[in-house]
């Protein structure tokens, strides 16, 4: 009663740099309580062929479809060398991890395909509760095969802790290394999200 819109349709030609562009013009344009709205087919046109508008989770993409978050773990392993994925896994510290990686030995990796979709990763490092109390060891991250981070030396002393925003700037590849002194000593890397 009364919150009722108003709409007015218009029809609406769209003309490019002075060539017009061939539009359905018919109702193109709407104003709905003074707020004008245009046909998606618009932006369509003036983004061009190389590119594309998608509407997504309540926001509008030009180009690629950019997501905000996921988990490590749901991009391609591309590659993986003496890395183990446990259902579950106790640090040094006595936490119990799900959804970790594992490096068994001096100069394990795994390479994940993350397609370009994302900037940052947080993940949390420790080392296996298993480990020798003298080894020493380290996590380093590349984006396309430029290192990002290194972690300090981490030991079976070492507290776990949670690095976030490491700059993986939208690569292809993400490598994680891992590197120590010691067979005996395992890093583990958990609770990994990519994002933006």
């Amino acid at each position: 009663m009364g919150d009722t819109p108003v709409f007015k349709f218009k029809n609406l030609g769209l003309t490019i740099e002075g060539k017009n562009a061939a539009i359905d013009s018919n109702k193109a344009f709407v104003s709905i309580d003074g707020r004008d709205y245009i046909d998606k087919t618009f932006i369509e046109e003036i983004i061009g062929d190389k590119k594309t508008f998608t509407i997504k989770d309540e926001n509008a993409y030009i180009g690629k479809v950019i997501q905000e978050q996921a988990n490590l773990a749901d991009n391609w392993v591309v590659d993986s060398s003496s890395v183990d994925t446990p259902d579950t896994i106790t640090d040094s510290y006595g936490n119990e991890l799900i959804d970790a990686y594992e490096f068994k030995y001096r100069d394990s990796k795994i390479i994940f395909n993350v397609n370009k979709d994302y900037s940052l990763l947080q993940c949390k490092l420790s080392i296996n509760s298993d480990a020798n109390i003298e080894g020493k060891a380290s996590i380093t991250i590349k984006a396309d095969d430029k290192i990002v981070y290194t972690s300090p030396m981490m030991d079976k002393k070492s507290k776990p802790f949670i690095k976030k925003d490491i700059p993986i700037n939208k690569c292809s590849l993400l490598t994680i290394e891992c590197y120590s002194n010691d067979y005996d000593i395992s890093c583990i890397v958990s609770d990994a999200i990519v994002y933006n």
